[in-house]
């Protein structure tokens, strides 16, 4: 065990591996490399956590009696991961609604510290690298249940088989702030709180090649038109290209999701991008829309672009804009938002980020949210 630690080590030391979804495009690997979840998010995988204590800190923290490396080995058997975050958001301004008639208070300032993420990871290897029970529990900002599945795995051409509650694969698994998260993920309802299902999950990912389907309840869980949705990609060292569907049928309605999502990397910048579309049907085929009567206001799209940058070893300085048309014939109701900032690993386990959110939408007589720009500090605590 020690000699395959250090093999690990020395390979991810000449990687720039780390646990956010850009330093997977950086590195040209799938998620399946790095979370025990082959669609992303969650507990690390023994090469992850190695590389969180290695290669992905700017110092290296020792304690006083020099006692060795944490591990979060239990046993052969079992073993435990966190995500625990804490921020402070402070929004600063809007665009527009600067004072509201018949209001007391002033909405556009006001400082809150929120504990976005408290996560505890258990993973059962009940046969090791054949097959496994894993739990994700959520206890803030809501005590819930995110994942509880039983996985088998390193079937031929790498497939495996999942079974239980499960999140949906959709698109770039981004890092989800709930109400403060990307369009892509807000919008299209593809979030770590969202579309959680009781589902049949399927996957191969044979060399460069993904494909994962998943299969679950959707929107009546007693119909016999179920939630499919769809992800394949094919990822290089360089580059990689994707798309990804959802079909959810209910009894009033059908929600159809579609989307293209690619990232890239050249040398010290890396880049992502998703594009998504949102369609919502009658039983008879005509279109349906949130905002208005459908003819007049169309479907939604939801676009994501990122770009990150690597100043130095665990020093990450990025920019992303996000955009949401809920009313593709309409260019009045358009929201963008701007995001700016550092993401630091001073030491290992903690990460430490900055961002400053310029946000844009129409101009309303009443408070829109969609309109404050924030400053938002966070600090994170992970294995």
């Amino acid at each position: 065990m020690k000699k395959y630690n250090i093999l690990i080590g020395i390979f991810i030391g000449i990687t720039s591996l780390s646990a956010e979804p850009y330093i997977a495009v950086r590195t040209g690997y799938k998620c399946s490399q790095c979370h025990v979840n082959k669609t992303g998010g969650g507990k690390r995988t023994g090469f992850g956590f190695v590389y969180s204590q290695t290669n992905l800190p700017t110092f290296q923290a020792k304690s006083q009696n020099k006692s060795g490396m944490f591990t979060n080995m239990i046993n052969e058997y079992f073993s435990i991961g966190t995500n625990f975050r804490v921020a402070n958001k402070t929004i600063i301004g809007t665009d527009s609604t600067r004072n509201i008639v018949g209001q007391d208070g002033d909405p556009r300032y006001n400082n809150s510290i929120t504990m976005p993420e408290a996560n505890i990871y258990l993973e059962i290897s009940a046969i090791p690298d054949r097959m496994l029970f894993y739990v994700d529990e959520n206890f803030a900002p809501g005590a819930a249940n995110r994942e509880a599945f039983a996985m088998v795995y390193n079937l031929p051409l790498n497939s495996y088989i999942k079974f239980g509650r499960v999140m949906m694969p959709f698109g770039l698994r981004l890092l989800d702030d709930g109400g403060d998260g990307s369009y892509i993920r807000q919008k299209t309802g593809f979030n770590s709180y969202g579309k959680q299902e009781a589902a049949y999950e399927i996957g191969i990912e044979p060399g460069p090649f993904s494909l994962i389907t998943a299969v679950g309840n959707g929107q009546d869980a007693s119909a016999m038109d179920k939630q499919i949705t769809t992800v394949g990609s094919v990822v290089f060292r360089r580059f990689r290209l994707g798309g990804s569907f959802s079909y959810n049928k209910g009894d009033v309605d059908t929600e159809l999701v579609s989307g293209i999502f690619a990232g890239g990397n050249h040398g010290i910048f890396t880049w992502m991008f998703e594009k998504d579309f949102f369609q919502k049907k009658d039983s008879d085929g005509n279109g349906l829309s949130n905002f208005g009567k459908y003819d007049d206001v169309g479907d939604q799209s939801m676009t994501y672009f990122s770009l990150d940058t690597r100043l130095y070893r665990g020093v990450n300085f990025k920019i992303s804009w996000d955009h949401w048309d809920p009313m593709s014939n309409w260019k009045t109701e358009e929201r963008d938002r701007w995001t700016i900032g550092l993401e630091l690993f001073p030491i290992q386990y903690l990460q430490t980020s900055i961002f400053y959110r310029y946000r844009t939408a129409p101009n309303l007589d009443i408070y829109d949210a969609d309109n404050e720009d924030q400053i938002y500090f966070e600090t994170q605590f992970f294995f």
